[in-house]
């Protein structure tokens, strides 16, 4: 019998979108931007062994090899197994033997203390409520003086739903309301909101990292929402989009507050953006150093 593909490899594909035929592996433009910024980050150099870890369904492994000569490597690795079977079947329609793919854990990675000139990520600190473990693991598996470069999604500075509506028409719990939306953006059990730039930078500082440097890149994007559309967001993840695992805000809002006053915010949320035109604020970062 055959095993289904994982969530994790129908989300990536769908939205990554790639493509490989007549020997070519491709991806979107906007995310294989994001790539190309990583791998320029990390000063790859032509022989250099490039591990990337969280590889998902291989932007990044397979857009390095456009940075290596025939001595280079590619290693990715994901601890999701669907996630590396789809990565190979893709690899075979290339037929590229400088690059390879292998099951494993940022905290276990299978590859050799000191063995890697570049580490590159995209999207992985972001699942990992334990950063500072991730990084210690990153530095073990870096060569002297190697680098690292990386791009996350900074979700603590995304548009709250209280800042897209009028929040006064919820009346008595208008508090309540923004006080539970501000502990949502602020827990640090939440691997997705327990970080920011510079809790980044001092964690890789910790770990003896030097020449950190980051960019910010700040984000509008504009919807046109039907009532559909905003009663959608409440039953994905925030800022539209769908993490696999991960609870919907209806269900993170009900951790701080009574399941009547949730309904009777999804109700006015829903009602004051039907028609609407809002502006979607997000923060993302790439940061690069070396070992």
């Amino acid at each position: 019998m055959k095993s289904s593909k994982s969530s994790w490899v129908k989300w990536l594909n769908n939205k990554l979108n790639p493509v490989d035929s007549a020997g070519i592996v491709s991806f979107i433009s906007s995310y294989q931007r994001i790539a190309d910024t990583v791998l320029k980050h990390a000063n790859i150099q032509p022989d250099d062994i490039i591990l990337d870890i969280g590889t998902g369904t291989g932007l990044l492994a397979f857009s390095s090899l456009n940075y290596i000569s025939e001595k280079g490597q590619v290693i990715g690795c994901d601890i999701d197994k669907e996630c590396i079977l789809d990565c190979r079947r893709k690899k075979n329609t290339i037929k590229d033997d400088r690059l390879k793919f292998m099951e494993g854990d940022i905290f276990k990675l299978p590859v050799p203390d000191s063995s890697t000139d570049a580490v590159v990520m995209r999207s992985v600190l972001s699942h990992i409520v334990d950063k500072r473990k991730a990084i210690q693991s990153i530095c073990k598996v870096l060569k002297p003086e190697g680098r690292f470069s990386l791009y996350e999604p900074i979700d603590r500075y995304n548009t709250r739903f209280y800042e897209m509506i009028d929040i006064s028409k919820m009346g008595k719990y208008k508090q309540q309301v923004i006080d539970a939306e501000e502990e949502i953006y602020h827990n640090k059990t939440d691997s997705l909101m327990n970080f920011d730039e510079k809790d980044l930078n001092q964690m890789f500082q910790k770990e003896g990292f030097k020449n950190i440097k980051y960019q910010l890149v700040n984000r509008e994007t504009k919807y046109k929402m039907t009532k559909s559309d905003a009663e959608k967001w409440w039953h994905i993840d925030i800022g539209g989009d769908y993490v696999p695992g991960r609870a919907s805000p209806y269900k993170l809002f009900q951790n701080y507050l009574d399941k009547k006053i949730v309904n009777h915010y999804v109700k006015e949320f829903v009602k004051q953006l039907h028609g609407k035109v809002i502006i979607f604020k997000s923060v993302q970062i790439y940061m690069w150093g070396e070992k």
